[in-house]
């Protein structure tokens, strides 16, 4: 069995950027419970990316259930979407009717390990219309091709 590692690419400020979308939600749960099933589902849904094979769970409904405060929750939609520019691919959580949530990603394999490498987080919504889908995968293609070069740099030293 390969060892699955989630590793978050820092932002253009050097800030890990699952950590501050973490943070973030969790702050705004404290106001708002919607936000805590968001946080919630989006931890479940990065765990069910790390344990799933990515063509078992692409461009097809995916079912999460979840638990808070003795109630259940399950959200089925296509969660994980394979995006124009192979590998990348996206993330997906609806906050609501006009906004939802994209963590784009690609994953590598380097000394025996399984890395999904988060690249890039927006907000997708209707109105105002806000897309940058093909731009930040396009910038995610770039990351992964630095990856793929010279992976020791990025995720360790080979041992």
């Amino acid at each position: 069995m390969t060892l699955t590692e989630i590793v978050s690419y820092p932002d253009d400020s050097g800030r890990d950027i699952l950590d501050e979308l973490y943070a973030t939600l969790y702050e705004k749960d404290k106001y708002d419970t919607a936000y805590k099933r968001h946080l919630q589902f989006i931890i479940k849904a990065v765990e069910k990316v790390s344990q799933s094979k990515l063509s078992d769970i692409s461009d097809q409904d995916t079912s999460l259930t979840l638990e808070i405060d003795g109630q259940q929750y399950t959200e089925t939609y296509t969660i994980v979407k394979a995006l124009r520019k192979q590998p990348i691919y996206e993330l997906r959580c609806k906050f609501n009717n006009n906004e939802h949530l994209r963590l784009l990603f690609f994953e590598h394999y380097f000394s025996g390990t399984r890395y999904i490498i988060f690249t890039k987080i927006f907000t997708k919504s209707w109105d105002p219309p806000s897309d940058e889908t093909d731009v930040l995968r396009d910038a995610s293609y770039e990351i992964y091709k630095m990856i793929r070069q010279n992976p020791a740099e990025y995720l360790g030293e080979d041992e």
